[in-house]
């Protein structure tokens, strides 16, 4: 998978995905990582420090999480398009997918649409994400700016990791 800086392509946003109708956790927020972390309760007056330190650092851990990770994703869209002028495009259906280091993007389909038009596009890829996935967008890349693109149906989910048979 070659992911791309966001801030190297131009695109239009077509959809947010909930992390949740896909089955992954929704990310939480850092006041509420910290306010989980903060459960423990001092017993006595050296352990309200001991237990002070252990606290701040779980909360930098989870904040600064940047372990990688990898998210088998199955991609079906069926798109239409309203394209300006009389000759065709190649448009591309892409993944923009934001964790811990920032914001990238994943072509996972092209091909060439004309005016009126509709298009299925559709693919595997496998998201590479340093910590959480925190943000993911469906978006189209390769049209100009009075072209349109609108989703009239889509399904994304996790591929589940079976084992070959030979």
């Amino acid at each position: 998978m070659n992911a791309i800086p966001k801030s190297a392509i131009k695109f239009l946003e077509l959809q947010t995905v909930s992390l949740s109708s896909i089955g992954l956790k929704e990310p939480a927020s850092s006041k509420e990582n910290a306010s989980k972390l903060d459960v423990a309760k001092p017993k006595g007056f050296k352990s309200f420090f001991k237990a002070r330190a252990v606290s701040q650092a779980k909360r930098v851990q989870a904040i600064n999480d940047t372990r990688r990770r990898t998210y088998p994703l199955n991609i079906v869209s069926w798109l239409r398009f309203g394209v300006s002028g009389a000759d065709s495009r190649l448009a591309s259906l892409c993944l923009n997918y934001t964790d811990s280091k920032g914001s990238y993007v994943v072509i996972v389909d092209e091909q060439a649409v004309a005016n009126a038009t509709s298009a299925m596009m559709s693919g595997s890829i496998t998201l590479e994400t340093r910590g959480p996935l925190t943000e993911l967008k469906v978006v189209c890349a390769g049209l100009r700016e009075n072209d349109r693109c609108y989703i009239e149906d889509m399904n994304i989910n996790i591929e589940s990791r079976q084992q070959k048979i030979a």
